[in-house]
């Protein structure tokens, strides 16, 4: 695999919070050193993770050869050349949603969930189930070529050859409202002061870059003083 990447996918166990170099998010180093230091009563959701450089080692596979010509054509030539990269950006997006998965990595993936309990059985992904997790987890990688990502690493002057996406998988919770709530007000580094956003729907709509705005208020933790809107 890529340097530093020994596995396709790794289940919680093997999730290292304190490995260097880092071979997968933040999110995922904090979802496990939670786990091992909140108590037993307070539950947190499994998970596992897929990797920095998991993305090129699929796209090097045999089965993917085509596309990654296409691919590498597309990045060096077209992008480079483009005066409006729009269309460009959108065609690199669905040549990676045509990645096949090596029968390798969709073995060690449903053994990875099934060690870190997201799933009972490698049974609960076949069929089209298999095919709307493949899709979620290209999808991800395809963000890489979402415009906004696009002109944000041009802006700081980051190659996109350097970018590289790793995926955490969790069960997902059909939720009515997504929240993010920070212990720490991030506008004004008070740390007495909690601030929280929440939306209708999933949390891609929080994070994600869909129109409109989050209900965002702060309050103080001692509760001094009740929620105040700062966002509507």
């Amino acid at each position: 695999l890529a340097p530093n990447v020994s596995a396709w996918t790794l289940p919680e166990s093997l999730v290292d919070p304190d490995a260097r170099p880092k071979t997968f998010g933040a999110k995922s180093t904090n979802i496990v050193r939670s786990r091992r230091t909140l108590p037993d009563w307070i539950e947190t959701p499994r998970s596992a993770v897929v990797p920095f450089g998991v993305f090129e080692k699929v796209l090097s596979c045999k089965e993917n050869k085509a596309v990654a010509e296409e691919y590498e054509r597309t990045v060096n030539r077209e992008l480079k050349d483009a005066k409006n990269p729009e269309g460009v950006l959108k065609k690199l997006k669905s040549l990676v949603m045509r990645l096949e998965a090596p029968e390798e990595l969709v073995k060690n993936l449903k053994d990875a969930l099934v060690k870190s309990e997201v799933i009972k059985s490698a049974t609960e992904l076949e069929g089209a189930r298999w095919d709307e997790a493949w899709g979620a987890l290209k999808s991800v990688w395809a963000s890489k070529w979402n415009d906004r990502a696009f002109y944000s690493c041009k802006k700081s002057g980051i190659g996109q050859q350097h970018v590289q996406m790793a995926v955490l998988i969790q069960s997902l919770v059909e939720a009515q409202y997504a929240f993010v709530i920070h212990t720490v007000n991030p506008s004004s580094d008070d740390k007495s002061e909690m601030y929280a956003e929440i939306v209708v729907g999933l949390g891609e709509v929080l994070v994600g870059n869909f129109p409109g705005r989050a209900m965002g208020f702060s309050m103080q933790k001692d509760g001094s003083r009740g929620p105040q809107v700062q966002s509507l």
